[in-house]
């Protein structure tokens, strides 16, 4: 449609416009300018952004959790959201459901981070760009797990914005041989 961007696709069928680099990298653009008007691209599921990248096949045990916690934050963030309201900075009471939730994100993300730190055959050097970002995200789910809250949503925002920034690496890393 005319005025869509990758961002405004990336927010309609994946959650959130951090998204876009993974939806850009998919269809072999070099850079979000390069969607002209009238163009066409694909827009698989959110898992089939990885179909047929290396590393879907080398790091799949991996890749499901970093998607398992995909849906499970989204499936709690509007209710993050409203919680917060307008309460300002500071700790806040979460419901122990929402904590429970973020915390189980936070060890998935863990476990993601234990694997792709592993060498494998065929795989170079480590991703450190992926590695930062996944330690960033276990952090900051862990700290929402407690209460935390910056007042304004950045922290919560930051969800999407480390998992959408590590995973783009990994399609980086992997289609460069993961060197």
């Amino acid at each position: 449609q005319p005025g869509e961007t990758l961002q405004a696709l990336a927010k309609a069928h994946y959650g959130s416009e951090h998204y876009a680099p993974l939806l850009m990298h998919h269809n072999h653009l070099a850079a979000p300018e390069d969607l002209a008007a009238g163009s066409s691209i694909d827009i698989p599921d959110f898992k089939g952004l990885f179909q047929g990248e290396e590393i879907a096949f080398i790091f799949e045990p991996e890749l499901a959790l970093l998607f398992k916690v995909r849906e499970q934050y989204l499936g709690i963030d509007k209710q993050l959201w409203e919680i917060r309201g307008n309460v300002g900075r500071g700790r806040i009471d979460l419901p122990a459901e929402l904590s429970s939730t973020l915390n189980v994100c936070s060890a998935d993300v863990d476990k993601a981070l234990e694997g792709f730190g592993e060498i494998r055959e065929g795989v170079v050097y480590e991703p450190r760009g992926l590695l930062s970002q996944l330690r960033m995200l276990r952090d900051n789910l862990a700290n929402l797990a407690t209460g935390s809250n910056d007042g304004y949503g950045y922290d919560l925002d930051m969800v999407h914005q480390r998992l959408a920034i590590a995973l783009t690496y990994g399609v980086v890393w992997s289609r460069h041989g993961f060197r």
